[in-house]
């Protein structure tokens, strides 16, 4: 993922897959967690994206990141980064590389 936008007050479902050596890693007993933060290093209230594994059997490798359009409503327009945090059930821990996330303004809105 080099860079996902987003507009503010839609809702949020975007794939994730993890591969090692191009090849879908099994995910099972996995806990995948990720998060959206102001790129500075001293932003204490990142966005959580909620992460739900897929059925391994038919997508192994594929998890969901996901916000609810009430969620995203709150978030404030700007320039952040996230990346995705995989740990194993023995707990082995592996993040991807860090990615650009922006929050777009949203224009059509209640």
């Amino acid at each position: 993922m080099a860079r996902l936008a987003h507009k503010r007050g839609d809702t949020l479902s975007v794939y994730a897959d993890y591969t090692a050596d191009a090849v879908a890693v099994n995910l099972a007993g996995y806990t995948v967690t990720a998060m959206v933060r102001k790129r500075n290093a001293t932003d204490t209230t990142p966005y959580t994206l909620t992460c739900t594994l897929a059925n391994q059997g038919t997508s192994p490798g594929r998890a969901t990141l996901s916000a609810t359009a009430a969620e995203t409503a709150l978030w404030v327009v700007g320039e952040y980064v996230c990346d995705i945090q995989y740990a194993s059930g023995g707990g082995a821990v592996t993040s991807t590389e860090t990615f650009d996330f922006s929050v777009l303004e949203d224009i059509t809105h209640a």
